[in-house]
Parts: C-alpha cells; sequence; structure tokens
C-alpha cells in the first residue's frame, strides 16, 4: 500500500475514482479550500494488477479527520490503510486529538477504529482519539 500526500488540487479524474465509493460525501471537500491535506491510500491485490485508490484522509482546518474506506476490502488492509493515514495526520495536526465523524457508509470500519486504534465512541457516530503529547 501507498499513501501520496496532496496539498494542492486533485485532478478530476481522481475525484470520479473516489466517487465509485464515497459513500460518506468526502469527495464534496476534496478541492475546498478549508482542506489542506488529503491522503489517497493505493493498493494492488493481485500480481500485475494496476494500483487502485482504496481509502481516502482529509485534514481540514478544524482538524477534523474525514475518512472513506472501500467496504469490499479485507479488514487487515482497512486497518493498513488508516495506519498509513492516522500517521500522515500526527505529522501534520496541531492538536491533541483527532474526531472521526462517521456517516452512513462508514459502519463497515468502526469496529477497526474502536480495536486497533483505540478511538473511544463519544455518541452513535462520533469517535475520538486522544494523542500523546
Amino acid at each position: 500500500m501507498i499513501v501520496k500526500i496532496y496539498d494542492d488540487d486533485i485532478s478530476s479524474s481522481l475525484i470520479e475514482e473516489i466517487k465509485k465509493f464515497d459513500v460518506e460525501g468526502i469527495s464534496n471537500y476534496l478541492n475546498d479550500p478549508f482542506t489542506f491535506t488529503t491522503g489517497i491510500v493505493t493498493a494492488s491485490f493481485k500480481e500485475k494488477e494496476e494500483n487502485q485508490i482504496i481509502a481516502v484522509g482529509i485534514i481540514r482546518v478544524v482538524n477534523e479527520l474525514k475518512i472513506i474506506i472501500k467496504p469490499e476490502i479485507s479488514n487487515i488492509s482497512k486497518a493498513m490503510a488508516i495506519t498509513l493515514l492516522l500517521k500522515e495526520v500526527n505529522k501534520n495536526m496541531q492538536c491533541n486529538e483527532a474526531i472521526a465523524l462517521i456517516t452512513t457508509g462508514g459502519d463497515h470500519y468502526i469496529n477497526i477504529l474502536k480495536n486497533r486504534f483505540k478511538f473511544r465512541e463519544e455518541s452513535g457516530v462520533m469517535l475520538r482519539l486522544e494523542r500523546e503529547a
């Protein structure tokens, strides 16, 4: 898996690829002026297969983390993609916590965030992770 970081406009062809699995509407924020970093995770699951986008994370000026992940990939692939995106979050965010707002379609990775990454549930749609100082 590879994460590529974008600090400026993302091409319309990439946005169209992301929209194919973007059940949470994150693609609406990709070129928004309040989004300052976007990480796109790509992977190939078969030999000689072209890399495909499997996850996207964005950091917005309000230190809000948004993630979309293809629901059909394995939980281990989801965890690996989240790990890569969280590493970028840790490098770029100037606060000591990340809040993941889970919207319609994100249910398939809530348990991964809670069990593997120790996010704690605050309500039915919000998970919080406090970072070590």
